[in-house]
């Protein structure tokens, strides 16, 4: 899973340059047709080389016995779902709120922002190898809390910044919280439910798109009305709260059930 969140970061380091050449070459038009070609590559890629696999008899048997609805009143599996639907919230109002931070606050440029935005995911590909691999020796409700005092130390020294220089730092940090919460978590998520992995990776972006629902509403009420340091200091608190439920419920990461033979 961290190899082929991998190449998210891949396409975060290598897209935006692409994008800059292609646009610069070929205007807005040129742009748009090169995109819908990568989607139209995806599209075969996906009918002549991945082959259809149905679910195994243990998974099918496993979500008769353990149905959605009951897997989310489990506290294990409750608390992390919200931590992390809290934690995509933050991230989609930090990440709709930086490059207006630099350009309507700090008096930035547009260049400013392109090197924040290169930055971290430049950084996660080496992370995502390194946390990948610690994760399998050491455990990961570990480093995903370690990842949550990141987020609340990352988020509130942003409401600090004077100059947008000081931003490029504080990516660093930002990277390694991607690393975690886009690699390992999945991973964290189905060792709840080892026969289940279609629902174990559904609870996981279900918290993604409810949380980025709430940050998408949540950012502009904030912005507006309290301006943009405001912002990552209601993003701070909702990553302490996620912190709270993460340390507070005693999520641990339990034991891997093997699948039968």
């Amino acid at each position: 899973m961290n190899v082929f969140r991998l190449f998210f970061a891949v396409s975060w380091t290598a897209g935006p340059a692409v994008a800059s050449w292609v646009m610069f070459k070929y205007d807005f038009l040129g742009m748009f047709v090169v995109a819908a070609l990568c989607f139209l590559l995806f599209v075969v890629i996906l009918i002549f080389f991945i082959p259809s696999t149905p679910p195994l008899a243990a998974t099918r048997a496993a979500a008769a016995q353990m149905p959605l609805r009951r897997v989310l009143v489990r506290v294990d599996v409750l608390g992390y779902f919200v931590s992390f639907a809290l934690l995509f919230a933050a991230g989609t109002m930090g990440m709709m709120n930086l490059p207006l931070l630099v350009l309507n606050a700090l008096g930035g440029t547009g260049q400013q922002v392109g090197i924040i935005y290169s930055v971290s995911p430049a950084f996660e590909i080496p992370f995502m190898l390194y946390f990948g691999l610690l994760a399998t020796k050491s455990d990961q409700a570990r480093l995903i809390r370690l990842a949550v005092v990141l987020a609340v130390v990352y988020y509130a020294l942003l409401t600090f910044v004077r100059v947008p220089w000081q931003i490029y730092p504080l990516q660093i940090m930002s990277a390694a919280i991607t690393a975690v919460i886009g690699g390992i978590a999945i991973t964290f998520f189905q060792n709840f439910l080892p026969d289940q992995p279609g629902t174990a990776t559904n609870l996981y972006s279900t918290a993604g798109r409810i949380g980025g629902t709430v940050g998408y509403l949540a950012f502009g009420s904030v912005a507006s009305a309290f301006g943009h340091r405001a912002v990552f200091w209601a993003c701070t608190a909702l990553a302490v709260i996620a912190l709270g439920i993460l340390f507070t419920g005693r999520v641990r990461r339990p034991a891997p059930v093997p699948l039968p033979a």
